[in-house]
């Protein structure tokens, strides 16, 4: 089921996240020790879900079984950066667990931020499912929703895409690869995504 998230999904959802995310290459280059990255990643989404996404933007959960196995977190036009108390909050749990690696992480942020694009649009910021649950159609569905309002809008959608399967399930619902950039001293690729208002999607939310 699909459904929309409320605040007693976070931990849930933050769970979920850090499962979907521990192998990612991306997390992986940010977080370059194992120990204790499904933590962080857990914990990072726990509080930008509270902090920014509930009361921000639009959020949606996937629920098997009574528990959550994935999630997508959506700003709306002209507010993907978050708000300086937010900024704050985020810096201050980022900085500690970054350790060394916070130099290389903000020349990376930088980069990313700098590509982000002026032109308003849905901003598809975060969607993960966990690993045993993928496979099933979660993600797609997790999109329906707001790719049909996008739609109605007329609004485009901006992604970043960290994986080449993350990238093939991208395009399979209109987004083209638009530039791809490369984390500082040879990291891991990633695929800035767009999609045009010109699309028809497929499904709506699950009832």
């Amino acid at each position: 089921m699909i459904r929309r998230g409320r605040a007693a999904d976070v931990r849930g959802l933050a769970e979920a996240m850090g499962a979907a995310f521990e192998d990612d290459p991306i997390a992986s280059w940010f977080w370059n020790k194992r120990k204790g990255r499904r933590e962080y990643i857990r914990g990072w989404y726990e509080l930008v879900a509270k902090e920014h996404y509930l009361d921000h933007g639009e959020v949606f959960v996937a629920e098997e079984d009574g528990e959550i196995a994935g999630c997508s977190m959506w700003s709306p036009p002209g507010e993907w950066r978050f708000n300086p108390r937010v900024e704050m909050r985020t810096t201050r749990y980022a900085l500690p667990r970054l350790g060394l690696r916070v130099p290389i992480a903000s020349v990376a942020m930088r980069r990313i931020e700098r590509r982000h694009p002026r032109a308003p649009h849905w901003y598809l910021s975060e969607l993960g499912v966990r690993p045993e649950s993928q496979g099933r159609g979660l993600g797609s569905q997790l999109m329906f929703e707001m790719l049909a309002r996008s739609d109605r809008e007329r609004t485009p959608v901006y992604l970043e895409s960290s994986t080449e399967r993350s990238r093939a399930l991208y395009e399979r619902h209109g987004f083209r690869t638009s530039e791809v950039i490369r984390m500082p001293r040879g990291g891991p690729p990633m695929w800035l995504m767009w999609r045009g208002h010109h699309h028809t999607s497929c499904s709506s939310m699950t009832p």
